[in-house]
């Protein structure tokens, strides 16, 4: 469903605002494009296991959006977030997918390879991680004997 959504908002940019895709490097681009979705849908799996216990889960969601674009630059660039939220900036995946596609794009300077290997570490972190806390999850539902928290 997301790549429907990034294609629509390529189109649309190129049909209806008559903006050039100028992409330098099309394979490199699609590979970081691949690799973004991979990263942020791992991403979306830690969140949305531990999304499980709560009622809320739609509103935890929307909060916690805001953290993850402000910090990994897609609201405003990083270098005007203070350096002590820099370190936080490297292990989120949208971070990364924006300098990837940024770079394979050539709007931005430097090795889309950095960015890859960032994007492929970040997935399995994040896999291992939703992982871990599916089966602490799983592990309470038993130990209740049901997920009514009610």
């Amino acid at each position: 469903v997301s790549l429907i959504s990034v294609f629509i908002t390529f189109l649309s940019g190129a049909v209806i605002f008559q903006i050039p895709l100028g992409i330098r490097d099309v394979p490199a681009f699609l590979i970081a494009l691949a690799l973004t979705m991979l990263a942020l849908s791992t991403l979306g799996l830690v969140m949305g296991t531990g999304f499980v216990l709560t009622r809320r889960a739609g509103m935890m969601a929307q909060v916690m959006n805001y953290p993850i674009f402000i910090l990994s630059g897609l609201t405003f660039p990083i270098t005007t977030l203070p350096l002590w939220t820099r370190p936080l900036s490297l292990v989120l995946a949208p971070t990364w997918g924006s300098q990837a596609l940024a770079q394979a794009a050539g709007i931005s300077e430097g090795t889309v390879w950095v960015a890859y290997v960032w994007l492929i570490g970040l997935a399995i972190a994040y896999y291992l991680i939703g992982l871990a806390i599916y089966r602490w999850i799983e592990h309470l539902a038993r130990v209740w004997g049901g997920m009514d928290l009610s």
